[in-house]
């Protein structure tokens, strides 16, 4: 989600969602939202459906003690892809395996996944406006993995800081009610990009390429 102030702009994209995010002394401030159809049930998936973790915190060092040459890739359109790409027929696939892939380089695709989406969100928060920094703040219960909020930050090439209070809408909600709005500055990590912007640019090519060829 990305803030964009007190005013629906005047040509609303159709690769996002405008939401209202709240309202303070009666002014409004509105958000651009990037929403993706599978995010923690594509982990779900992989213990539920394939079994390939028994519990989704596993999936973190899976991920850190996967082959670093394999370049496997999850499209995971369980239900399409949602923004920005917006294919609603697209079908998941596991493209580029090898015969060496496994388990962990599986795991280890599946949070990648992830990862890609939200970068092609921020990508076009960037295109629609100028208020975009070079920070993420998360929460939700993702946040406790350190493979995924690393590589999160080495693709996007922006600072992750995580929040102290993992499900931060009930705290904001309350937060509102009472009128209190000071507090949240503390997070309790920073992931920094840990490879070059050139490295992290060709692996998002890599997966627009894939997206397309099979769209």
């Amino acid at each position: 989600m990305l803030n964009i102030g007190n005013n629906l702009p005047k040509n609303i994209n159709n690769q996002l969602n405008t939401s209202f995010a709240w309202s303070i002394n009666g002014q409004k401030s509105y958000v651009y939202e990037g929403n993706i159809n599978y995010a923690g049930a594509a982990i779900t998936w992989l213990k539920d459906k394939i079994h390939l973790i028994d519990d989704p915190n596993a999936t973190a060092d899976l991920a850190l003690t996967a082959n670093p040459n394999d370049r496997t890739i999850l499209i995971p359109a369980f239900a399409g892809l949602g923004a920005p790409y917006w294919l609603p027929n697209m079908k998941a696939a596991f493209v580029n395996m090898t015969a060496t892939t496994g388990k962990k380089e599986l795991v280890r695709a599946t949070l990648n996944s992830l990862v890609y989406q939200i970068n092609d969100i921020l990508e076009t928060f960037h295109h629609l406006s100028s208020q975009v920094n070079d920070e993420i703040h998360t929460d939700g219960g993702m946040i406790k993995n350190k493979y995924l909020m690393q590589y999160l930050s080495n693709i996007t090439q922006k600072d992750v800081k995580i929040a102290n209070i993992s499900e931060l809408s009930a705290l904001g909600s309350a937060m509102n009610a009472m009128q209190h709005f000071d507090g949240l500055k503390n997070y309790s990590k920073t992931y920094i990009p840990r490879i070059t912007k050139n490295i992290a640019t060709n692996y998002s090519k890599e997966w627009s390429s894939w997206i397309k060829k099979i769209s």
